[in-house]
């Protein structure tokens, strides 16, 4: 004969079996859905406006190219691991791409002559200035926007209100991050390998067009380089000697 309390026992304990794991289920659900709710975090913000980089690469040659004839005087200082220099310089340009640097001491010794014409070093024989930035970071340090004729651009990246980077390849590997405050450049990076090698900070004079001041690092040979401007002067054009030190 069948046991009835033994039955009904047994009904009234199927029913709370089924509950225990409904709402162990449940627990689990609301568990898995507050901690995806906790990883999304805030709503991400809406993109950036898209730039083409071409168009912000012209913007930023027109608004930092050499229009005339100048004598830019500044003073200078070199910090090296094992060298301290300092003194005055002048730096004479003209349009589109020639610049002539001389670096005096304080004594009015000379230190280096250089000039660069489009993206080529001229030096005095037998004259090494391993200490000068390479020519689209020296362009950089005198205000002028010049990656280089054969550099290829990549993109632009940032807000045309207040920062642009943009971004280059040039022919010798790794790439130029250029920073543009509207279409002032205000400093360029060299990278190898994912890595700031080289850097140029410029705060730029927006009224004169030449940076107030520059500083060129060279990070692996722990190297700053910097100018402080003193005086721009307009000037008739310069002969075609200066441009080739030593001759």
């Amino acid at each position: 004969m069948t046991d009835w309390n033994d039955r009904w026992n047994g009904a009234e304990r199927l029913p709370a079996v089924s509950c225990r794991a409904s709402r162990a289920r449940a627990l689990g659900w609301l568990a898995a859905a507050g901690a995806l709710m906790a990883s999304c975090g805030p709503p991400a913000p809406p993109p950036g406006p898209v730039l083409d980089a071409n168009q912000v690469a012209n913007a930023a040659r027109r608004g930092n190219a050499l229009t005339e004839p100048v004598r830019v005087m500044f003073g200078w200082s070199l910090t090296e691991p094992d060298v301290r220099l300092s003194g005055r310089g002048v730096l004479r340009m003209a349009p589109p791409y020639r610049a002539r640097l001389d670096l005096f001491t304080g004594s009015g010794e000379g230190v280096v002559s250089a000039a660069l014409v489009d993206d080529g070093m001229r030096l005095p024989p037998g004259v090494a200035a391993e200490f000068l930035p390479p020519p689209a970071l020296f362009w950089a340090a005198v205000g002028v926007f010049r990656p280089g004729a054969t550099a290829l651009v990549v993109d632009a990246k940032g807000d045309p209100d207040s920062e642009i980077q943009l971004r280059y390849r040039p022919p010798g590997g790794g790439e130029l991050h250029f920073r543009l405050e509207g279409n002032v450049l205000t400093g360029v990076e060299l990278l190898r390998g994912g890595q700031v090698v080289e850097r140029v900070e410029a705060d730029p004079d927006v009224e004169g067009g030449f940076p107030r001041e520059t500083v060129y690092r060279h990070m692996g040979e722990f190297r700053e380089l910097k100018f402080e401007l003193e005086s721009v002067d307009r000037v008739e054009d310069y002969p075609e000697g200066i441009w080739t030190p030593g001759t």
